[in-house]
């Protein structure tokens, strides 16, 4: 059997175990030999695609001949029964006679087995291999390079959990350096090193994390840290300066939400909590505020939390999309921002749940005519999550009870707004708000994952700007029946309806001009013009598209059509490479601010 190593180092070995220095030593043919190993999956390439990947500048004739050149030099380095063809076009490799580095990462990966898989992954695929003049050759290389790269981190990161889950906190702070290793700017993975550490005692050591890592964007990008990074940095700060709380050690909850011994956090009485936050004869000293917003995010430092409990329990799909509402807060001392922002830095920790940021739905929001800064109501979370194909909403409440507090959470499935699993914990004062977020974040960590494994998001609704969610649904089916069903009359009927909801849908009524194009010249007309009459209520894209399709077909001005798609082109939106935006940029700064 062949032995083909890519996975950082390079080799290539015979079937009687020798090197084949034929093929290492030709770049182009190595990669050949390892496109067709990586792409095999029992399918044939056609040649005149291998031609196009490797030899783009030949002519067909020339660029055939040098395949077949190349195919016939792995022939003979290889020997027989390793390459196989289908006919005169087709060429592939027979996958029981070779063995790859690089398969048998992603099968130990498929089969759960991180170790094995960690084990496997040496380095960059092909590392140091460049083919020149060949740019679809080396944006394929690229994306399986980055591709593969992340499939480390994420079996790194899943170590990582196993081990916190299973209170090996030195063996996972240890698999979290590692993910870091290949990832060494990354926000996320360094908030949870930071918090690692900070759980196993060593705060000092993670804020010098923090402090390295901050320099090291400043200098590499001139970007500073998420602000997520900072508000752990500053929790994990604020808790070093405050002895009243002990160690924050891991303790246990009990139906009342107060904290029973566990560690040093029997130290830390409910009286010198009280020190730190402020008496609740006084909520709303801004101090208070903070202290129990640190109190709130050092206590989800340590243990697993909401995602690693998720992640233990195998209950929740990798990549579920939910959306946190603001608690809203019956108090007036702040602890409801204080709950949301300890729950979504919980959340935003998880390598499989991906919970929707403040960031990511503000073009929604746009649309809905809403601020970006309002409050993300339960109502107004749920149509976003409805707008956007999201699961569920994730929404609370936090009361005053006496001299405490009683915290509810429920989750509710975004497409019928029904109640998944609701949760209530109490808290008898500022001292035992901690212990109750623990608890509340246990039951909804516990809960929510089978509650979400019943259901499934909906489709995403159009990209369109209306203050109605029913015109919205109208348009967004009538999109549907007009381009996948071609069914002009009831594409126009559902554009009617939606109308009726909001008479200023600026895009609805130009839809409707596009829909009776074919059946109703007049009607178009009307509703083109309509639709321009309603252009002052969108913005960029929008704007440019309504006005482009007015000046094209109802005054006939081809020179302001042309400008108008032109500025469209323009405003179009352009996406990130990758999903996660980890950083924000720091635009117009000659230098990086003092230490923290």
């Amino acid at each position: 059997m062949i032995q083909l190593t890519i996975l950082g180092s390079r080799d290539l070995r015979g079937v009687d175990g020798q090197v084949v220095l034929s093929v290492l030593s030709r770049p182009q043919r190595l990669t050949l030999f390892s496109y067709l190993v990586l792409t095999a999956s029992g399918a044939f390439k056609h040649r005149d695609h291998l031609v196009r990947l490797f030899w783009p500048d030949s002519d067909p004739v020339r660029g055939r001949a040098s395949l077949r050149t190349a195919l016939s030099g792995l022939r003979k380095s290889l020997g027989p029964g390793i390459l196989s063809t289908r006919g005169d076009d087709e060429v592939g490799v027979v996958e029981s006679a070779v063995r790859c580095d690089a398969l048998e990462f992603e099968a130990a990966l498929g089969r759960e087995e991180l170790e094995i898989a960690w084990g496997l992954y040496s380095g960059p695929l092909l590392e140091g291999i460049a083919v020149p003049d060949t740019p679809e050759l080396t944006r394929w290389l690229d994306d399986e390079r980055a591709r593969l790269e992340r499939e480390a981190v994420k079996a790194a990161v899943g170590l990582c959990e196993r081990s916190e889950a299973q209170g090996a906190v030195p063996e996972a702070v240890d698999w979290a350096r590692e993910a870091l290793s290949l990832d060494p700017l990354s926000d996320a993975g360094s908030r949870r090193l930071m918090r690692l550490m900070a759980g196993a005692g060593d705060r000092d050591g993670a804020l010098r994390y923090y402090e390295d890592f901050s320099a090291r964007l400043w200098e590499e990008l001139d970007l500073e840290p998420a602000a997520e990074t900072t508000a752990l940095a500053e929790a994990i700060r604020l808790a070093s300066s405050a002895p009243a709380f002990g160690s924050f050690g891991a303790g246990s909850v009990t139906g009342t939400g107060t904290a029973t011994e566990a560690g040093e956090v029997s130290d830390a009485s409910p009286e010198q909590f009280s020190n730190l936050v402020g008496s609740p004869a006084a909520p709303s000293s801004p101090w208070s505020r903070l202290a129990i917003v640190a109190a709130l995010l050092a206590a989800l430092v340590v243990g697993a939390g909401l995602s690693g409990a998720l992640q233990a329990d195998r209950v929740m799909n990798e990549g579920e999309r939910v959306i946190l509402a603001d608690f809203s807060d019956a108090t007036g001392e702040g602890i409801g921002d204080a709950v949301t922002e300890a729950l979504r830095i919980d959340l935003l920790e998880s390598s499989f749940l991906d919970l929707v940021e403040p960031v990511d739905i503000a073009p929604t929001l746009a649309l809905m005519n809403v601020d970006a800064g309002a409050a993300l109501t339960p109502k107004r979370a749920r149509e976003v999550a409805l707008r956007d194909g999201i699961t569920a909403v994730v929404e609370g409440e936090v009361v005053a009870a006496g001299s405490g507090y009683l915290i509810t959470a429920t989750l509710r499935g975004a497409e019928d707004g029904r109640s998944l699993a609701s949760f209530r914990v109490t808290a008898d004062g500022p001292g035992a708000v901690v212990a109750s977020i623990d608890e509340l974040s246990g039951d909804l960590r516990e809960r929510s994952g089978e509650s979400l494994r019943h259901i499934r998001a909906g489709q995403p609704l159009a990209q369109a700007t209306t203050s109605s969610l029913e015109a919205l649904r109208l348009y967004t089916a009538a999109t549907q029946a007009l381009y996948q069903q071609v069914d002009n009359q009831e594409s126009a009927r559902l554009l009617k309806q939606a109308i009726a909801h909001d008479s200023a849908f600026a895009m609805a009524w130009r839809l409707l001009g596009v829909t009776l194009g074919p059946i109703d010249p007049i009607g178009r007309g009307e509703a083109t013009a309509n639709a321009f009459r309603f252009r002052d209520r969108l913005q960029g894209v929008e704007r440019h598209l309504v006005e482009a399709t007015y000046h094209t077909n109802v005054v006939i001005d081809h020179q302001k059509a042309i400008e108008a798609y032109g500025n469209r082109t323009e405003d179009r939106p352009r996406r990130s490479k990758g999903p996660e935006q980890p950083c924000r940029s720091v635009p117009d700064r000659p230098q990086r601010p003092g230490t923290r």
